[in-house]
């Protein structure tokens, strides 16, 4: 059967519009169906009809020449085996070529059946099922570099193409095996008969390595959420570690910063010591000079005195003899002058020590200010290179919430494309409108949000929430207390909390309660006294109590 034997394109849109998918997994369902027969049939038909060596034509000839001439009809009149089974049935010759013509004619038929019905319905199940449906969604990854995405989009492309090449290839033997069959006549295809049963066991045999790619492409997709939802814990696993780290880096940080500042302060103070110092000297170096004005004056004035001195001595020794006044007021003045210089040297010499305790008082505060200088030259040192190591940790820190914000971005990415192979309405919008990157979105899950907003105050009540809430078709307290177990087993391996616990007792209450609505939830929460977190739903999602719940989507 040639490839233009495939469906025509009304036969096409009459199938698809026969089926209507429900779901990925029963898209998967019938994928695998259509695969389980092909390889059931071609297996039986190659165990019952092609087990052994081509069988002897060498008088087939003579003895179907002999059943058409005994139906009054002519072997060259015959096109092929269909034509020749009417006649060869009514014969009740029992021979051994007989029999093999009555297989060959059997051999025929079911061929017919493997080599356009079965190999259609593959063909029909990688076009319209394995092709449209069953995808990686990687243009949903926005250029992101995602392990499990990247490796099922590689996987798809090389399956795809080896389907392809594999279809070529069974359509190129189908065509070979055309040519041995209508238009006739059938002596055409008995004479060449060896070579119609070997092409029966290619076509067989290419069958089969159609259906292998198609169910590893299968098989991958039904395990690729898994996969995907291991790539999502192991980039939270990252974000925790990466946390820890983070505040590990900001506690070095705070103490960075209280370094920097120390440096800071211990420099400033430095700084304020010197500049006193500096001041000190210029107020001793101020009182030097005004010492030394006064040890000149002082100096000048003993000068004075000296000389007053040295006149009244010479006035003494010119002085008349018979005058005793005069030598009276001259040795008073004498001994006065003497008196001043005495006291004026004293005087010179205590401002002389008043300049020298200034002059080392002045040389202690040069050594002070070169110490407070190499000071705060290392204040400076010290504090640049805190603030460095500052700068530096702050750099590492952006560097860790770049990291921080790249795995949530994937993790955001990944449960998108999660979220589109598990959602039951993604199949039946490729159905009806294609599938376009970016497009294929779905509405609000008021229950789902509904959960999260109580997991915030319900805390450690949740297995009372449970116990309380209404179960469609009922369930018992046993039955409950088993599922809790369950659920708190779970959230001990994951060592999560409370939120977690009550998001998962939700989740199984919507599974397996057919009325699970977010007016239900609210009621329970008002009986278990969790007032708040019912307003809190209410605000939030509804505009009344009396609300109603759509479009609920179930994810496991």
């Amino acid at each position: 059967m040639s490839s233009s034997s495939l469906d025509s394109p009304n036969t096409s849109r009459r199938r698809r519009a026969e089926y209507i998918p429900v779901s990925l997994e029963v898209v998967r369902a019938r994928i695998m169906r259509a695969i389980y027969n092909v390889e059931k049939e071609c297996h039986i038909f190659s165990e019952r009809y092609l087990s052994g060596p081509p069988p002897d034509t060498e008088k087939w000839l003579d003895s179907m020449e002999k059943i058409a001439s005994n139906s009054g009809k002519k072997l060259s009149e015959l096109e092929d085996y269909k034509d020749f089974e009417p006649l060869q049935s009514k014969s009740r010759v029992e021979t051994k070529e007989y029999g093999q013509l009555r297989t060959m004619c059997e051999r025929g038929r079911v061929y017919e059946y493997i080599s356009f019905s079965l190999k259609n319905d593959l063909y029909d199940a990688y076009t319209h099922q394995l092709k449209p449906y069953c995808l990686s969604f990687y243009q949903e990854a926005e250029g992101y570099d995602l392990k499990p995405i990247d490796e099922q989009e590689r996987k798809i492309s090389q399956w795809d193409s080896d389907i392809r090449e594999r279809f070529q290839e069974l359509d190129s033997t189908l065509d070979e095996m055309d040519t041995y069959g209508a238009p006739g006549p059938i002596t055409k295809y008995i004479n060449n008969y060896d070579r119609v049963y070997d092409l029966m066991k290619e076509i067989v045999e290419r069958l089969r390595r159609v259906c292998e790619p198609m169910k590893r492409w299968v098989t991958s997709d039904a395990t690729y959420t898994r996969k995907i939802q291991q790539e999502i814990n192991m980039y939270n696993k990252k974000k925790l570690e990466l946390r820890d780290v983070l505040k590990a880096l900001e506690a070095e940080r705070d103490r960075l910063e209280l370094k920097s500042k120390r440096k800071s302060l211990q420099a400033s103070k430095v700084e304020r010591f010197l500049t006193e110092a500096r001041d000190e000297k210029r107020y001793f170096k101020r009182r030097e000079l005004d010492a030394r004005e006064h040890r000149n004056n002082v100096a000048r004035d003993r000068d004075n005195k000296w000389r007053d001195l040295e006149k009244c001595r010479h006035k003494m020794q010119t002085r008349k003899e018979n005058s005793p006044t005069v030598f009276n007021y001259l040795s008073s003045t004498t001994e006065n002058l003497k008196d001043e210089i005495r006291r004026l040297d004293g005087k010179g010499e205590v401002i002389d020590t008043q300049i020298t305790t200034l002059q080392a008082e002045q040389d202690r505060i040069d050594r002070d200010i070169l110490r407070l200088r190499s000071e705060l030259d290392t204040a400076f040192k010290s504090q640049e290179i805190a603030a460095g190591q500052l700068e530096r940790q702050n750099q590492d820190m952006e560097l860790v919430l770049a990291d921080i914000q790249l795995h949530s971005n994937r993790v955001t990415i990944l449960k998108r494309i999660r979220e589109l192979k598990l959602h039951s309405d993604t199949v039946k919008k490729i159905y009806h409108y294609g599938y376009t990157p970016g497009m294929l979105t779905h509405e609000k899950d008021e229950l789902e949000e509904a959960f999260k907003l109580a997991s915030e105050d319900v805390g450690k009540d949740w297995v009372w929430l449970y116990h309380k809430l209404p179960f469609a078709p009922p369930r018992d307290y046993r039955s409950r207390s088993q599922d809790l177990e369950v659920i708190d087993l779970s959230n001990r391996r994951l060592d999560g909390g409370f939120k977690i616990l009550t998001v998962k007792c939700l989740e199984k209450w919507r599974r397996l309660s057919m009325n699970a609505s977010v007016p239900l939830l609210v009621s329970t929460l008002k009986k278990i006294k969790k007032r708040e977190a019912a307003r809190k739903i209410e605000r939030q999602l509804t505009k009344s109590p009396s609300v109603t719940n759509e479009h609920h989507v179930v994810v496991t």
